[in-house]
């Protein structure tokens, strides 16, 4: 601005000479004065920084799995289908009123794990691929090396086409009854005062009884099951 403007404006308005000088001073502050100055961190250094720390995280955690794993030995439960009993078997017509019990074993083979058995289990049994019964498992907390026989009750009344009820009837006059036992159980496993996440137990068996007849306890004539953990 042209001197003799400033010299107009500042005679007319003795005051902005004062507004101009604490401007300027403001703006020549020491700390501006030093932020002006001060360089922005150099960007492979933040790089370097970042690399560390991911480096020590990933240390960390590795360290914990092998104490864990080293300490803890885990190792997964087995299951098996041991009997299946017939409390009741009513076909009539097309119309098959069923009620079963099926014993499950559980087998806890951890020495410093117990397994706490979740609510939301589900067991059935089907023939031809049509479920007869169904049922659920017991909420419970099994200890370490211990081995626990579930007895699970599966109840169902369903109707049969004539081809599904035509294969049952020559099936037990054959004696051999093909079923298709499925499972679901979610357990956790219990360390000391912590729990682990939900864990799904799931198993399928097809075995092969001898007959279905009410009040008695049925040979398995057969049996395949397979099963899996998922952690």
């Amino acid at each position: 601005m042209p001197m003799f403007l400033i010299k107009r404006i500042t005679m007319g308005n003795p005051s902005l000479i004062t507004t101009l000088l604490l401007t300027l001073a403001k703006n020549l502050s020491p700390a501006t004065i030093k932020s002006s100055v001060v360089q922005e961190p150099n960007g492979a250094y933040v790089v370097y920084v970042v690399v560390v720390a991911v480096f020590y995280y990933l240390f960390c955690l590795v360290g914990a799995m092998a104490f864990f794993i080293l300490y803890y030995n885990p190792q997964k439960p087995n299951y098996d289908v041991k009997e299946f009993a017939v409390k009741s078997f009513n076909l009539n017509d097309n119309t098959l009123e069923t009620d079963f019990k099926v014993s499950v074993e559980a087998d806890n083979p951890n020495d410093k794990i117990s397994i706490l058995y979740e609510k939301g289990s589900m067991f059935d049994v089907s023939y031809q691929g049509t479920r007869i019964c169904s049922g659920s498992g017991p909420e419970f907390l099994q200890p370490t090396k211990n081995v626990t026989m579930l007895n699970i009750s599966l109840e169902g009344k369903n109707d049969l086409n004539s081809n599904v009820k035509d294969s049952f009837i020559e099936n037990q006059k054959n004696g051999k009854i093909p079923l298709d036992i499925h499972i679901y159980v979610p357990i956790k496993f219990a360390l000391e005062n912590s729990k682990s996440k939900i864990i799904d137990v799931m198993m399928k068996c097809y075995i092969e009884v001898d007959s279905l007849k009410r009040d008695k306890k049925s040979k398995i004539l057969n049996k395949i099951c397979h099963y899996k953990v998922n952690f």
